[in-house]
């Protein structure tokens, strides 16, 4: 089994965001939600292949023509866009080079998949 080293930054935002009386500005998250919850959330179903459609005529051009729906992927946020780009893209014996400071997931998942990273270290 891939194992992932936890996201530093997600457990210590996870730690202040309970600090009582402490509100914290740099949180990107929501609130969680069951799977209960959610699924009560959306009653129009047919709704998500609308918002498919409206997303690929976005990306429509003169070259190519219209993106097809069925390759629009909506996912409940970053974190899951950027694993899966990752997974898909990235394999064992692939050198991916990293901006870094960075979200974490960025250079941890490659390693996971059996990458070589590098991080290009930013100066001030």
């Amino acid at each position: 089994m891939v194992q992932i080293k936890a996201f530093e930054v997600e457990e210590w935002m996870d730690r202040l965001e309970t600090t009582p009386g402490a509100l914290n500005i740099a949180e990107t998250c929501c609130e969680s939600v069951s799977i209960k919850e959610l699924t009560e959330l959306s009653s129009d179903k047919s709704a998500a292949e609308k918002t498919r459609q409206q997303i690929a005529n976005l990306y429509e051009n003169d070259i190519s023509g219209s993106l097809p729906n069925d390759q629009v992927i909506i996912t409940q946020g970053a974190i899951v866009a950027n694993f899966l780009t990752l997974y898909t893209l990235v394999g064992a014996n692939d050198h991916v080079i990293c901006v870094h400071p960075t979200y974490q997931q960025l250079y941890e998942v490659p390693k996971s998949l059996g990458a070589e990273v590098s991080l290009w270290k930013l100066s001030q």
